[in-house]
């Protein structure tokens, strides 16, 4: 069961994909990106690690998915940026 951190930002998420009317691309790259972190620990441990910078981590966010919707990879930006990428995968399940 995700957490009030994660359905507060799934939300939010979800509110920004009906806004613009991209529910399906916004599903597509949350998949996407969760399933990379799920399968790829040692990426996932990059991401959560507190010694890489949030420019190192916010870098590979585009560099591994730059295909992703631009909304989705600012999101997962932005969550590095609050200190929150460990919820990510509550996020994810919480929104789709």
């Amino acid at each position: 069961m995700a957490g009030i951190v994660a359905v507060n930002y799934s939300d939010a998420l979800f509110a920004l994909a009906q806004e613009e009317n991209k529910m399906e691309a916004f599903k597509e790259s949350l998949v996407t990106m969760d399933q990379t972190f799920m399968t790829m620990k040692e990426l996932s441990n990059v991401m959560k690690h507190p010694k890489i910078s949030k420019e190192d981590k916010k870098k590979l966010i585009d560099d591994i998915f730059g295909e992703c919707d631009d909304y989705v990879r600012n999101f997962a930006k932005l969550l590095i940026d609050k200190s929150r990428f460990s919820n990510f995968h509550d996020i994810c399940s919480s929104f789709v």
